[in-house]
């Protein structure tokens, strides 16, 4: 009991002592810091923009309560939640993402309190990926890049749109090769982009990479293909020819059962040894329903070809020699080394292959070899002119690209930053262009030398078929290299007696970058 009562007096001692306590005014006030984002630009808006081509510009309104210095702020402007495109506070976007529906935002963190704040706004994206020139090439660094020419309001308009794959899935890729844009048929139509890095698929409406891009799953035995390298690829109506990896592909464009790539054909029939081949396709580009390619063993040295029907002889799955109705003729066993070949419109000459001896050293080591494929519904027929011994054509052993005439008996060739032509018919050639010398363009009134770094003549199925024109790529070393490519178009003039070319007015396009390939999307 008297524990209990100490206990009781305790506590009112206690409460007595607390009631008569003097505060002394010794706590540490500190007013902490406020960030607000306001709503302009934010609330009620929504922005719509065309990809590769506007730049989406926001500069928020933003109060802070006490610091106002901008280094205590970490800003970041986020799509869907992952993929930052800014780190100030006002946002200045080149868009460069594809078609679709967004959700930007922009959060601030304060570093003094660690507290952050957001504000979010819809942004929906489209693009002009319908008509134009795809550009395949490479960036300052060295890393492929896909830029587009894209044509318009029925081509009155030409837009320019940049690294098309920047923000995509795909890996960083090194050398690229070609580009390939299929007609559109039944079956496979995606877009083939390759490089020593591997090729991928893109999907040929918006340029964005398909499932299980990488053209391996294309194949039905996986383990059966190697970095699937894309070297050339045509498209012939109902049917595809392919070099991937240094081998041949020929099918029927993966449609209905045959949605798979197979096994190389690059071999003869019984005889499943791949032979080397050159890295160029010939192909008769006037008739298609029936599509027969010619290809050159570089290890026997001989022409062959495959065809899609059986009347043509070449059967499927396996090269054959090419008949030879002319007795002790060797046009298509010439015993030379391989070169390119030159796929043409013209209904005389269909393709140019050019071949040179062993251990070649100069333009009277190489040689022409014109022919044509001649197709009808159900046959096939082989005719070809004399071979040329090109002598006359300057600096041809130093040649990089190449091209020809769809209407007349000309070739064309590029070395360095010059472009020469060589005619057949009268075994004459001319420099036609040197972009370090007298053809040099302009540029705040300085000369500037540049180099030809690719060469398109138009070898696909088109509508409508381009006229007798080719285009080149060029590169302007002093620039970096993801803006320093130009393309631009020359049309053959017909004259008889002279190789004339002209360039097609508007068609010179810079801002690119350095082109190893074009195709044109339609």
């Amino acid at each position: 009991m008297k524990t209990r009562l100490l206990i009781i007096c305790g506590l009112l001692g206690g409460m007595v002592f607390h009631s008569c306590y003097k505060d002394l005014g010794n706590y540490d006030y500190r007013e902490i810091n406020e960030v607000m984002i306001g709503e302009a630009g934010f609330v009620d808006t929504t922005y719509n923009y065309v990809s590769f081509v506007d730049t989406l510009r926001i500069t928020p309104e933003v109060e802070n309560s006490i610091i106002q210095d901008l280094d205590n702020y970490e800003f970041r402007w986020i799509l869907n939640g992952e993929d930052e495109i800014g780190h100030e506070k006002d946002l200045i976007w080149p868009v460069n993402r594809p078609q679709g529906g967004y959700m930007l935002f922009f959060r601030i963190k304060d570093k003094s309190t660690g507290v952050v704040v957001t504000r979010s706004v819809n942004v929906n994206l489209t693009t002009h990926f319908s008509n134009g020139w795809l550009v395949w090439g490479e960036n300052e660094n060295g890393e492929a890049q896909l830029d587009m020419l894209a044509f318009i309001n029925n081509g009155s308009d030409t837009v320019l749109m940049k690294n098309i794959l920047n923000g995509s899935d795909l890996p960083i890729l090194k050398k690229p090769t070609f580009v390939f844009v299929p007609m559109m048929a039944m079956g496979d139509v995606a877009i083939q982009l390759g490089s020593e890095d591997g090729s991928y698929k893109l999907d040929r409406n918006n340029l964005t990479p398909i499932e299980d891009a990488h053209l391996k799953y294309s194949f039905w035995d996986l383990s059966s293909v190697g970095n699937c390298v894309l070297q050339d690829a045509n498209q012939l109506m109902m049917f595809r020819a392919e070099i991937i990896d240094g081998n041949l592909y020929f099918d029927n464009n993966r449609s209905d059962g045959y949605k798979k790539i197979g096994n190389p054909s690059n071999h003869y029939k019984g005889n499943y040894e791949l032979f080397k081949m050159g890295d160029k396709i010939g192909c008769n580009l006037s008739y298609r329903m029936g599509s027969v390619i010619v290809v050159y063993d570089d290890d026997n040295k001989c022409f062959l070809y495959q065809g899609s029907y059986s009347a043509s002889g070449g059967g499927n799955g396996y090269c054959s020699p090419i008949p030879n109705i002319i007795v002790n003729d060797d046009f298509w066993t010439p015993g030379k080394d391989f070169v390119t070949t030159i796929n043409s419109r013209n209904s005389m000459i269909s393709n140019y292959t050019i071949l040179k001896e062993p251990g070649a050293s100069s333009p009277s080591d190489y040689y022409l070899y014109p022919y044509l494929i001649n197709m009808s519904m159900f046959s096939v027929e082989f005719s070809h002119k004399e071979p040329q011994q090109l002598t006359n054509a300057t600096d041809i052993d130093k040649a990089e690209f190449f091209a020809c005439s769809s209407q007349k008996t000309v070739i064309f060739y590029t070395v360095g930053s010059r472009l020469y032509g060589y005619d057949y018919s009268t075994k004459k050639g001319k420099l036609l262009l040197d972009f370090e010398g007298e053809d040099r363009i302009l540029e705040n009134n300085t000369p500037v030398t540049e180099e030809i770094t690719a060469i398109w003549n138009e070898q696909y199925m088109l509508s409508p078929v381009l006229g007798d024109e080719f285009y080149i790529g060029l590169y302007d070393p002093a620039k970096p290299a993801s803006t320093a490519g130009r393309l631009v178009g020359y049309r053959v003039v017909d004259n008889p007696n002279d190789i004339i070319i002209e360039e097609i007015p508007g068609s010179s396009r810079k801002g690119l970058c350095k082109i190893a390939s074009v195709a044109y999307k339609s």
